[in-house]
């Protein structure tokens, strides 16, 4: 396994799990994490998401251009204990999992894709030292270093470093502040609408409440059906709906289109409707 191919992944997958699991005991909530490269070009940010109490229990990874990438929850054993982090892609489906474990005392974690192949061949660990240097090892061997900076208590920055110390990546953090405590909302990816015989399926990752609605449309232009109409709380959704139900349309051709608060997406479908049935 090559460097390239190895750093490729665990950027994609876990890297960032790397840099949020020391924070367990740090006592500032770090809101976001944005990774870039040694240029400074932005490669992905990651949100976190924490409990009532405080405790990181997932995180939601996207593009450096917004597009939602993953969203992971962690799960714990009887203890309290991390056990599992589980991800989800756009459609809610399970695409992955890290399991924690421990490598000659340090913790360390194993990433397996939804079909439960390793994809690194061995758990990854890592180690902190008093001037908050931590050593990634992969098979016994240093393959990583990560250099923690802080500003007195507050931590600023993650230096992604080779065996030589050379920089390869950094990570900048972003802590809440009075006057942004709550989220900053973004649609993270346009919601599209797919149609399968006479069925309408909608999907859409959300993080604020939005408004879609499905209109249909002769070829002309003109409405003559909103078979969708609804107010979805933030989250991943997949809607999904008969235009049956609510019309008995003539036979001929038509245009679906789907908006978000009102404005039309990109997302526009032909369709065919036969003696009253969509297909």
């Amino acid at each position: 396994m090559t460097n390239n191919y190895f750093f490729n992944t665990w950027i994609s997958w876990c890297f960032t799990l790397a840099l949020i699991l020391p924070f367990d005991a740090y006592s500032t909530q770090i809101h976001r994490i944005d990774l870039f490269d040694k240029a400074g070009n932005s490669l992905l940010f990651v949100e976190l998401e924490y409990d009532s109490e405080g405790r990181n229990t997932g995180r939601s990874v996207y593009a450096s251009d917004s597009t939602f990438l993953r969203k992971t929850s962690f799960l714990s054993d009887a203890s309290g204990r991390r056990s599992k982090e589980v991800s989800f892609n756009f459609n809610n489906d399970t695409i992955g999992y890290t399991t924690f474990s421990s490598v000659n005392g340090n913790p360390a974690i194993s990433v397996f894709d939804q079909f439960g192949l390793n994809q690194f061949g061995a758990p990854v660990s890592y180690t902190t030292d008093e001037q908050n240097l931590s050593n990634i090892y992969h098979n016994g061997s240093v393959i990583y270093k990560m250099n923690y900076v802080y500003s007195g208590s507050v931590l600023n920055r993650i230096d992604v470093l080779n065996t030589d110390n050379s920089l390869l990546y950094y990570a900048t953090m972003t802590m809440p502040t009075e006057t942004s405590q709550k989220p900053i909302y973004r649609r993270t990816s346009e919601p599209k609408i797919s149609i399968s015989a006479n069925r309408f399926t909608i999907s859409a990752a959300l993080n604020k409440k939005t408004h879609l609605k499905v209109c249909i449309y002769t070829i002309s232009g003109s409405l003559i059906s909103i078979p969708y109409s609804e107010v979805l709380k933030p989250g991943l959704k997949q809607q999904q709906f008969s235009f049956k139900k609510h019309d008995k349309l003539p036979a001929g051709l038509y245009i679906v289109r789907l908006y978000v608060d009102g404005k039309a997406t990109t997302h526009a479908q032909k369709i065919i409707i036969k003696s009253g049935v969509g297909r």
